[in-house]
Parts: C-alpha cells; structure tokens; sequence
C-alpha cells in the first residue's frame, strides 16, 4: 500500500518523498541561514537550534496527511486536497514533541498569546517547541483567509478515530524516526514520531494536543507583533516556499 502526499488519475506523489524533498530544499535557502543567525542575536537562541527547529517544521509540515481519513481517500484514487491537514500535522508533531523531548508548550490561548507577544517568559525549549509548531500550522498561509481557519472543531472522540495514523504510513514515520535520530542532536527525541499509531490511541496523551490545536488560532488572533511573531512568520515562509517547489515539481 501507499502512503500519499497527492493524488489524481495515475499521477501521484507519495508522502515520505514529499518531506524529504520539501526538507532538502528549506535546507539549501538562503533565507534559513539568514534567519538562524538573525534569531540568534535576538533572542539568544543559538543559530543552530532555530536552524534544526526550522528544518524539523519543513521535514514534518505535511505529516498529517497520514491520518486515516486522508490516506482512505487516497485508496479511492483521487486526493488533492486535504482539508487542515496542517492543524492534524500541529497536532501529531504536538504529540512527537512532548513525548520525545519532554516538552509541553502552553495549550491555553491567554498564555500563549503572552509568550508570542513576548510579555511572559519562558524556556528556550518552549520557544524552540513553538518554533516547529507553529510554521507548521501556518505553512498554507496563503490558504487561509483568517486565524479562525486554525480553529480545530474535531472533538477527542472523532479525532482518535479519524486522525489516527493510516496502516500504509507506518513505514513513513519509520523512516522519518531513523533520519530524525541520525542528524538532529537538538531534536532527535522527535524519533518518537514512529510511535504515533500507539500513542494518539491514549486520551492522556492525545488531549493535550487536541486542546493546543484547538485553542492555536485564538493565541495567534491575540498576539502583538514581536520577535517570536516575526521568526515564527518567516519560518513559514521557509516551510512554505521549499513545499510549493517540491509539490510544483511533482505535480505536473
């Protein structure tokens, strides 16, 4: 079986294919190592941390696409669209990053509008956290007519049942677990990613992440300009310019 990224009539773009590409390309821009050292000597994040959370974003921005209720659209032979697949990849690199890395960024929509207006402080590993999860969720910007398109309405019930990992993508998320180990020293608990069909399945893990995808579009409506706001914005771009290379390549 497989896992796919695009598809229509006997043309089609699988989905591993698709993130490494679209994390190949974020990797060669110019504007990464730009922003790196820029968010460097503003915030006193070191470069290489923003570097590696800007590439893990572009590496994971299309990993929801391997929930069920895509994947099955794709058997039937056409999937173009996949409606807020950006907000079920937020919500499972959510999940990758609290079990992976131990770490939990805040799911209530007033303190997170403080942290990203930058009136409340916090770790380095929490802004490193929203620095990956954010320009994920943001990465079709273009697409979205306002920040109530990240209003995620799906209920826990439903989106245990709906959003959980499709059979065919389990090799996928495999493979993402293995490079992620090899070649991030930052980030490479993210290898938890592999265990995603196992832990979506636990409320206790999955709720978090429901709720901080559910509350993600309120805090980013709520926020003041800042410069967590501006790199998060840029790093969108990134994610966003290297995927409509890599989909204008293969969608053709």
């Amino acid at each position: 079986m497989t896992c796919y990224a695009w598809r229509r009539g006997g043309e089609e773009e699988r989905l591993c294919a698709h993130l490494f590409e679209t994390y190949k390309v974020a990797a060669q821009t110019w504007e990464l190592e730009a922003l790196s050292r820029k968010v460097s000597k503003l915030m006193g994040l070191d470069a290489e941390s923003c570097r590696e959370a800007v590439l893990i974003a572009a590496l994971l921005h299309d990993v929801g696409k391997a929930a069920v209720t895509y994947q099955e659209e794709c058997a039937r032979g056409a999937c173009e669209s996949f409606p807020g697949h950006y907000l079920v990849s937020t919500l499972y690199t959510y999940i990758a990053i609290k079990e992976g890395l131990g770490v939990k960024a805040p799911n209530n929509p007033e303190s997170l509008a403080k942290i990203l207006s930058e009136r409340e402080k916090v770790s380095n590993d929490v802004i490193s956290a929203l620095l990956i999860l954010l320009p994920i969720a943001l990465h079709h910007y273009h697409q979205i007519l306002s920040y109530k398109s990240l209003r995620y309405s799906c209920d826990v019930p439903r989106a245990r049942e709906l959003h959980k990992v499709h059979s065919s993508c389990i090799p996928c998320l495999e493979e993402l677990a293995g490079f992620i180990e090899k070649n991030f020293s930052r980030f490479g608990g993210l290898k938890k990613i592999r265990e995603l069909p196992q832990l979506i399945s636990d409320e206790r893990i999955l709720i978090p992440a429901h709720i901080f995808v559910q509350n993600l579009g309120e805090a980013v409506e709520r926020s003041k300009p800042s410069v967590i706001i501006f790199t998060i914005e840029a790093a969108a771009g990134i994610v966003n310019l290297s995927d409509g290379t890599v989909a204008a390549r293969a969608r053709r």
